[in-house]
């Protein structure tokens, strides 16, 4: 009788140490997957930024709604920075960290600290009289060179006189509709469809 007891417990703590086990890793595989969804998901947060811009240069606006500087499924400018549907005014940033010299870039104007030039190589630097100013939400950005746009920005990109009486009607101008693309204010409409050949939903 003594030996048959054995034999169950042995049996019992086998069978214990199968389901312990089986217990064990079924937790470690969930936990596991479980962090490696979060990464996946937290790695794959879509950024789809949007900012309202406009460039004067000597009291001269750039006309961006142009094909030379719009991005296309035929034609892309730039993977993540852009311009498109002919919209000449609303950035759409889909990376982080990019710049808005390399978004110039890609449209054939170089930006520097104190000159701009532009796709027809025409060269606007900073003199006695001139300024090369960036405008960012009405107030002047120190360093154009670094400024990466934030969601519904307005951004006024000035080559001209300082202080010129021109100045303040350039900053009215910039418009505000950076939030319909961004849909954060549906009160003002939806926002269009989106044919940049990316992914362009909000």
């Amino acid at each position: 009788m003594t030996e048959i007891n054995n034999k169950h417990i042995h049996f019992l703590g086998l069978l214990s140490g199968i389901i312990l086990g089986i217990f064990l890793t079924n937790s470690f595989i969930t936990t596991n997957h479980t962090h490696e969804e979060a990464d996946h998901n937290q790695d794959d947060t879509e950024v789809h930024v949007h900012a309202d811009f406009l460039m004067y240069l000597d009291d001269k606006k750039i006309d961006l709604t142009k094909d030379e500087f719009q991005s296309s499924a035929e034609d892309l400018k730039h993977d993540d920075f852009h311009l498109h549907d002919n919209e000449g005014h609303i950035l759409h940033r889909h990376e982080e960290n990019i710049t808005i010299v390399e978004f110039l870039d890609s449209i054939n104007f170089t930006l520097t600290s104190s000159c701009l030039t532009t796709h027809e190589e025409e060269k606007f630097c900073e003199d006695t009289d001139n300024e090369l100013t960036l405008f960012v939400n009405g107030e002047k950005y120190n360093t154009p060179e670094d400024y990466i746009i934030n969601d519904e920005d307005r951004v006024l990109l000035y080559y001209g006189l300082k202080n010129s009486p021109n100045l303040q009607n350039y900053l009215d101008e910039v418009t505000d509709e950076a939030c319909i693309y961004s849909g954060t204010c549906p009160e003002r409409g939806l926002p269009p469809p989106e044919s940049c050949g990316l992914t362009c939903d909000i």
